[in-house]
């Protein structure tokens, strides 16, 4: 949330002295329903249950990994791969 305790100040804690919900709550709730962390997730987890944390080469990957990267050709699913560099999606670290 960036400058967290600034936000908190300013916005968060006058919202809960008024008793109203709390709304770090809420983004918690709009990150389990998003979409695109979710594929994230199914991606890493069927990734791990396929090679645990192993590095793998892009031509050795699992069929069923390759099935979650959304793209026509090798080409776009080694960009997404890049793209998830660093990424974190349900307690997995790529």
């Amino acid at each position: 949330m960036g400058s967290f305790e600034v936000w908190a100040a300013w916005r968060r804690d006058p919202l809960l002295a008024l008793g109203c919900v709390d709304p770090a709550r809420r983004i918690e709730d709009l990150k389990v329903q998003d979409p695109l962390r979710q594929r994230v997730f199914d991606l890493f987890e069927t990734w791990h249950a396929a090679h645990g944390s192993t590095p793998v080469k892009f031509c050795d990957l699992n069929s069923n990994v390759r099935q979650l990267l959304q793209g026509n050709n090798a080409q776009s699913q080694v960009a997404r791969l890049q793209a998830l560099e660093n990424a974190r999606a349900g307690g997995f670290v790529s």
